[in-house]
């Protein structure tokens, strides 16, 4: 839970943001609904949970957009370990 912990301040940090008000992703950034956390795209190390099937479309179209919707929440995704290390 720390190593996770630990990954998400990371990022926010490397994002720019003020790890204090940064908070795990919690809405889907296509419907503003709860997620899913069976359901997901990963992009560039990064995971971004959706709340259903039809919302993984639109991130895989353009996940720039739906990261910065995340970002901009005061959201962090997570982030993935990397392979072999």
């Amino acid at each position: 839970m720390k190593f996770i912990l630990i990954l998400i301040f990371s990022a926010a940090l490397y994002a720019g943001v003020d790890s204090t008000s940064v908070k795990p992703q919690s809405l889907c950034p296509v419907m503003d609904s709860e997620i899913n956390k069976k359901l997901y795209v990963d992009y560039k190390g990064q995971r971004i949970y959706v709340c259903c099937r039809g919302c993984i479309t639109p991130i895989k179209k353009d996940p720039e957009k739906y990261l910065k919707i995340i970002k901009d929440r005061g959201e962090s995704v997570e982030v993935l370990k990397k392979k072999g290390g």
